[in-house]
C-alpha cells in the first residue's frame, strides 16, 4: 500500500512554496494521503479535481477517487475542494485560497476556481513522500 504524507513545517521551519503564502499557519500533525482517499468537490470544481487526481496519479502512482461533494459527505480522510462566498472571500481576492491541513483531511477553499488551482498548486509542492514507501 503506498502512503503519502502532507507535512507542514514546524514553527521554527519556513514553508518553501512559490509563490510565498500571505500567511501561514503552522499545526501540529501529519494527514497521510493513502488510496482510500477521495477528492470530493461540486460539479463548478470538477476540472480542477480531475487535474489533482492527474497531478497526484504522475507524480505519486496512484489515482484518488472523485466524488460530487453533498451535504453529507464524509470530510474526514479526503481532500474537500469548495468555492466560497462571503466576507473572507473579499479578503482574500478572486485568485486567493485557504488552504487547510490537519490530521483528519485536507480543506481548499477559494472564492472562484482560479483559487482552488493554485492552492491545488500549493498543495502539490508540500506532499512528500512517506518514509520507506
Amino acid at each position: 500500500m503506498k502512503t503519502y504524507r502532507q507535512m507542514i513545517p514546524g514553527e521554527h521551519t519556513a514553508v518553501s512554496v512559490i509563490p510565498q503564502p500571505k500567511e501561514v499557519q503552522n499545526g501540529e500533525g501529519v494527514f497521510h494521503l493513502q488510496n482510500s482517499c477521495a477528492i470530493l468537490a461540486g460539479q463548478e470544481l470538477s476540472e480542477e479535481a480531475e487535474f489533482l487526481s492527474r497531478r497526484l496519479a504522475d507524480r505519486f502512482g496512484f489515482k484518488l477517487s472523485l466524488k460530487e461533494i453533498l451535504d453529507d459527505s464524509p470530510r474526514q480522510g479526503n481532500i474537500v475542494m469548495k468555492l466560497t462566498k462571503g466576507k473572507n472571500s473579499k479578503d482574500i481576492g478572486s485568485e486567493g485560497y485557504t488552504l487547510q491541513v490537519d490530521m483528519d483531511g485536507i480543506r481548499l477553499e477559494a472564492p472562484q476556481p482560479a483559487g482552488i488551482f493554485y492552492g491545488i498548486q500549493t498543495l502539490l509542492q508540500l506532499i512528500q513522500a512517506g518514509e520507506g514507501q
